[in-house]
Formats: C-alpha cells, structure tokens, sequence
C-alpha cells in the first residue's frame, strides 16, 4: 500500500491554555502550535478530520473493527456463570469471584458443584481461560470484547497492524496503524483519564495502551512504541502483547 501525503502537516497544541509558572514562559502561556480552529471536524460517519495534520481518524475503532484475535472470540457471552447452564462449546462466562472469563470447551449442565471454581476443578477439560480480550461489563457479568490485538500476527492476519490496513471506511481504503508521533498529536495534556478530547474521540480506553506502527530502535524486530491515554504516557512493549489500536489515514 502506498501512502502520499498531498498536504503540509503542522504542529499541533498540547492542549494547556492556563500558564502555571507565574510569568507565562511556560506551555500554557506560549501555546506554541498550529493556531488554527476548530482542529477537528466530525465528519458524521465515525470518522475525525485533523486540520492541523492533515490526518483522518476513525472516532470510535471499537464499532467497526471486529474481534478475531482467535477461536475464543466466536463465543456468546453468557454471563456469571450458573450451576446447570446449560452451556455449549463456545460460551463465554464469567467467574463471579474475580470477574475471570471462560471459555466453554465442552457442552455442560453439570449442577453437581456450587461454585464455579469447584466446576472447574471438577471437570477441567470442560473449561479454558481467556485472555484479556473480554472485559466485564459494569459487575452484570456480562462480557464484552475490548479489542485488544497483538502488534502483528502473521498466523492469523489479524495483527494491529493487519486490522488498520484492511479497513474500508468512508469510501476509503488507505487506512493504516499511525506511527507514534502521528497518535502522539492527538494527546491532550490537559486532561487525564483520557488525555485525549472525549468529545471527539468518546470511549477511549484508559485500561490498556493503543499500538503505534513505529518499530523500537533497542530491538525493532520484536518491540514497537505504544501510547497510553489514561496520562498520556509513552512507552515501548513486545510485539506479543495486547494493545488497542486507532487506525488513521492522510488526506
């Protein structure tokens, strides 16, 4: 896929408009960047335009990136977990004493235990751990998938990288995961827990970092750069783990 930038990109504010040092030589009284308003446009379609970077953003990734980490994801969330069921091969269920998710390997109505642990214990071939691809929703048990990916995966396809660059949207193909700088720009530091604008950019998860295309340099075939929008902090993580993606686009 080739990528051409047909506009010249600028930098963006922090977000700070308050100075905090008493004379005003700090980020809040300088705000250096772009000045021009509004910076983001909502397109109406679940995307964002960035008129201070040129770049398209998917508002909310969660509503149109489907799950397909692996096989546990074509599971039916079935809740806490109940004695009886009944349960067939693929129900997701959660464990009320610490809100872990399960998988059920094979269909069950067993009702000869209390509590899920014992099932478990009981009968282990029955039931597999998921990873943290499921979050609890609000105590009811209930799970929900939370789109996390790993960096790249090869096997499957559906890699960080591999979710943004098959996406369509908005009559668009050439979408792709941004490099650090490029998911840095849309960082407000004037907030916490999101930094990010949450009324352009609602439901942005704070529970896990979101992916970056850009490689670590101390081992770029195994670590690449993430951004964490519950402070705005940056790091670098292995390739195998779980992270949130946002895919981008220039214009």
């Amino acid at each position: 896929m080739s990528i051409t930038r047909t506009r010249k990109s600028q930098l963006p504010k922090t977000g700070w408009t308050v100075p905090y040092d008493g004379e005003g030589f700090d980020d809040g009284g300088i705000q250096a960047g772009s000045p021009i308003l509004p910076r983001f446009i909502d397109n109406g379609d679940n995307t964002i335009t960035d008129r201070v970077t040129n770049r398209q953003w998917i508002k909310q990734p969660e509503l149109i990136i489907p799950d397909g980490l692996r096989a546990d994801n074509i599971g039916q969330p079935k809740g806490f977990w109940v004695s009886g069921g009944p349960y067939a091969a693929g129900d997701i269920v959660t464990d009320s004493s610490d809100n872990s998710a399960w998988i059920c390997l094979i269909a069950n109505t067993h009702t000869n235990v209390t509590s899920f642990a014992a099932e478990r214990t009981a009968n282990p071939t029955y039931w597999s751990a998921t990873a943290s691809i499921w979050a609890v929703d609000d105590g009811s048990g209930n799970l929900i998938p939370s789109q996390d990916f790993v960096w790249s995966n090869e096997d499957t396809g559906k890699g960080a990288t591999d979710s943004c660059k098959g996406l369509t949207k908005s009559g668009k193909s050439d979408w792709y995961l941004p490099n650090r700088f490029e998911l840095e720009s849309i960082l407000d530091l004037s907030q916490v827990r999101p930094t990010i604008n949450s009324t352009i950019f609602p439901n942005t998860r704070t529970d896990n970092y979101y992916w970056t295309s850009s490689p670590y340099a101390g081992d770029p075939g195994g670590v690449a750069w993430i951004v964490f929008f519950d402070d705005g902090g940056v790091s670098s993580n292995d390739r195998g783990g779980y992270g949130y993606v946002r895919p981008v686009r220039q214009y």
